[in-house]
């Protein structure tokens, strides 16, 4: 049985300041957190596709669920100051 590939530590500070900054990521945690399999899967580099699990899991568990999950979520996230998060 192969053990999972952890989440690279770059890839889980880049979604981390996503969270925390309301910033823009790159296509493939865009496609990530947008629940876009087939065009995270085309955007992933060789490191992020063998990790792709535990990415997928770390945004499940860890990251506010409004934040993730659709486009259309992702960009109401980015749209959406900073100072909502604390209300």
């Amino acid at each position: 049985m192969k053990t999972e590939t952890p989440a690279p530590a770059a890839t889980i500070e880049e979604i981390d300041h996503y969270v925390r900054n309301h910033c823009p990521v790159g296509s493939f945690l865009t496609a990530v957190l947008s629940n876009d399999l087939m065009a995270a899967v085309g955007h992933a580099d060789e490191t992020n596709l063998e990790a792709l699990p535990a990415i997928c899991r770390y945004v499940h568990w860890k990251i506010p669920g409004r934040c993730h999950g659709s486009r259309e979520a992702v960009e109401a996230w980015l749209d959406r100051p900073q100072q909502e998060d604390s209300e």
